[in-house]
């Protein structure tokens, strides 16, 4: 966070770009969610075509199921006609069996009256075409029962081997679905988050630009005298803020950032004093740092206190050197209590430690 105008312009820029590629990001996800969407869409009509056709196929099968009824009641009206050949030619087999024990020449030449000879003939030859014929029919119905049964259980494994094959697909359309949802729903939750970064970074880009305004207006209506020697002359030689260890010096490493100042241990409420004569131009609550009040010293020297727990005075006020300003604190989210010290030149952070005395 920046402590000058210089500082705070270059934050503002930094910020605009990181909203730029939360914007750009966000757009991206938008086109993702969009395709997911789209193909979550065909999905769902693939589903429904597969379900209609495994409606279609139940419907079949109900219909094969009325058909093998019809069939089961053909094959017992077989069978019953069966039964009742098998006995027709048991009879007649019966009847040969008599007349195969006594010689059928044997017969006509016994019979002395022509009619009778020419009927016992017509009857030998009619059992003859009687047995022949209904031994035809009894296998011609034999192979009518066999093919029924055959196409039944060829129709049957058709239809159900389909309605299997529709499962697996309606099974596999499934899961694919259930994979798109999740994927936009965690394209809908980063996009979310994504909003809520760009909407707080919007915020503190705001924020930044009222505070650089706040503090180009207070340059202005400054009579600070310039005087480049006035606080270069006292380098090594200004008094310590607070009393206290320094528990993170300048340029120590904190999540991945140089660290551009010096925390000193302090207690709660303990006073925090100027170590210069200036004018205060900023005087408030900032992200990161809790209240924080500025000292502008002329020639592009400027000094920042944070983390307190109060802040005494208001911008505008000038203030001399060893006057109380503030009390230390931990604002700003930190377990630490102390005061966060730092020192910009021309918008550049300086360390602290050579500009103060030995303590």
């Amino acid at each position: 966070m920046a402590q000058d105008p210089q500082a705070t312009a270059a934050q503002i820029e930094r910020l605009k770009r990181e909203i730029h590629q939360l914007q750009s990001s966000i757009s991206q996800r938008s086109t993702r969610q969009r395709s997911e969407q789209q193909a979550l869409a065909n999905a769902e009509r693939e589903i429904g075509r597969v379900a209609a056709d495994i409606r279609k196929t139940d419907q079949e099968l109900a219909e094969l199921n009325q058909n093998m009824a019809g069939l089961q009641s053909q094959r017992q009206s077989l069978e019953r006609q069966l039964t009742e050949r098998r006995e027709l030619i048991q009879t007649l087999l019966r009847e040969q069996y008599r007349q195969g024990r006594q010689p059928k020449f044997q017969l006509l030449l016994q019979q002395q009256n022509p009619d009778q000879l020419e009927r016992m003939l017509k009857y030998f030859d009619r059992v003859n075409r009687e047995l022949s014929e209904q031994l035809r029919v009894y296998q011609d119905q034999l192979n009518r029962l066999t093919d029924t049964r055959q196409s039944i259980g060829a129709t049957e494994a058709s239809i159900l081997e389909r309605r299997e094959r529709l499962q697996a697909e309606q099974s596999r359309l499934s899961a694919a679905r259930a994979e798109r949802e999740k994927q936009i729903k965690e394209l809908a939750e980063q996009q979310q988050r994504e909003q809520r970064q760009l909407a707080q970074k919007q915020q503190d880009q705001e924020q930044l630009q009222q505070v650089l305004a706040q503090i180009q207006r207070s340059l202005e209506l400054s009579n600070l005298t310039r005087d480049n020697q006035t606080f270069a002359s006292l380098r090594g030689k200004l008094p310590w803020p607070i009393q206290g260890a320094v528990s993170r010096r300048f340029g120590a490493q904190h999540s991945g950032v140089a660290f551009e100042g010096l925390l000193v241990r302090a207690s709660q409420g303990a006073d925090v004093k100027a170590v210069h004569h200036g004018r205060v131009v900023f005087s408030d609550w900032l992200r990161g740092y809790g209240l924080v009040l500025i000292l502008d010293h002329g020639s592009g020297y400027m000094s920042l206190y944070g983390h307190n727990q109060t802040l005494l005075k208001e911008p505008g006020d000038w203030v001399s050197a060893g006057q109380v300003v503030a009390t230390a604190g931990n604002s700003g989210g930190h377990e630490e209590v102390g005061l966060y010290f730092a020192i910009r030149h021309n918008g550049r952070p300086v360390d602290p430690s050579v500009w103060l005395t030995k303590p």
